[in-house]
């Protein structure tokens, strides 16, 4: 999971008169890992890119549950679930080889692992990546394991079904992983760069009802695995309970690195998971933009400009900027 991360900058400034910028997007086309999963083409029916624009999930709303962008602290942003470290010593930030900024480092060798408040899946859908265990000793799951994704409801029992992933995670990448539970469908899925790479139908919903338990990052247990900490980086990790995020917006989430709408309200505020916020200088906002709202440069010194965006390994993937 860990990735050498340069600098992007772009900085647009505008030496004409009066010139109105459309919505300004910047997509990462990922490559999948080797995978052997056979559902690549329900991601193709289900997302691209023409269905996919405008269907960006907006963060701060009620659909993030709990945001974590482990950016020098453990803090959510939605301010409900602090996160408390552990280990000998706690667990560091690094920005050497950070995805968004800093991200969380974690070392199994000295047990590091994060504890946030009990968040309640039961019964419902959800996406999340998360290993949670309550006193009921049902616990959910999400792990690499054999270099593969797996997930299970009850990690502690052998008599439930596990969903393995496809894909062979190769080591020293950064790969942007989803579970999604689908109460609706009764359907769970692993996503990996914004592809579907598992899925498994008529699945009951999670049974954990503890009030009392307790969500940990980097921790879990299995009836295989008794106690495992994981060995890497994490960045921007989500809970969104009550939830089934669509195709589209894993998709946005995973490739979109920053999303300008350029509207009336918050217009310099990127919409993309990685809130890369823009500056500007001397602009207006007017009324008829080509989607809504836009931008006008009024002078010939009027800018925007944005930085600091990672680029996702390997380099070799291509960019797109699109206005």
């Amino acid at each position: 999971m860990i990735c050498r991360v340069s600098i992007i900058v772009i900085v647009l400034v505008i030496c004409s008169v009066a010139i109105i910028l459309p919505p300004l997007f910047l997509r990462v086309f990922r490559q999948n890992s080797s995978s052997s999963s056979s559902v690549t083409n329900l991601f193709v029916s289900a997302c691209s890119s023409e269905t996919c624009i405008g269907k960006e999930t907006q963060y701060r709303t009620s659909i993030i549950t709990a945001l974590y962008p482990f950016d020098g602290n453990m803090n959510d942003l939605s301010g409900y679930f602090l996160g408390i470290a552990y280990g000998l010593p706690i667990p560091g930030y690094t920005t050497a080889t950070n995805y968004i900024r800093q991200s969380i480092d974690l070392d199994p060798t000295n047990q590091q692992y994060i504890r946030i408040s009990y968040i309640n899946l039961n019964q419902q859908s959800f996406t999340i990546q998360l290993c949670q265990c309550g006193s009921d000793l049902i616990c959910l799951s999400i792990s690499i394991r054999n270099f593969r994704v797996t997930l299970s409801f009850d990690s502690l029992r052998s008599n439930v079904s596990t969903l393995l992933g496809g894909s062979i995670l190769s080591r020293s990448y950064w790969y942007h992983l989803t579970i999604v539970y689908n109460a609706v469908l009764r359907q769970q899925l692993i996503y990996i760069n914004g592809k579907i790479d598992a899925i498994a139908n008529d699945v009951t919903p999670y049974q954990g009802t503890s009030i009392s338990a307790t969500t940990y990052i980097g921790l879990s247990s299995s009836i295989n695995y008794p106690l495992s900490y994981s060995h890497g980086f994490i960045d921007h990790f989500t809970i969104s309970a009550g939830v089934a995020r669509t195709a589209c917006q894993i998709y946005n989430d995973a490739t979109l690195i920053t999303y300008y709408p350029f509207d009336t309200t918050d217009a310099l505020l990127d919409r993309s998971v990685n809130l890369i916020h823009g500056i500007a200088f001397d602009l207006t906002t007017v009324s008829s933009g080509r989607l809504q709202q836009a931008i006008s440069f009024k002078i010939n010194t009027s800018y925007f400009q944005a930085q600091c965006f990672p680029t996702i390994c390997p380099s070799s993937v291509p960019v797109s900027v699109s206005p």
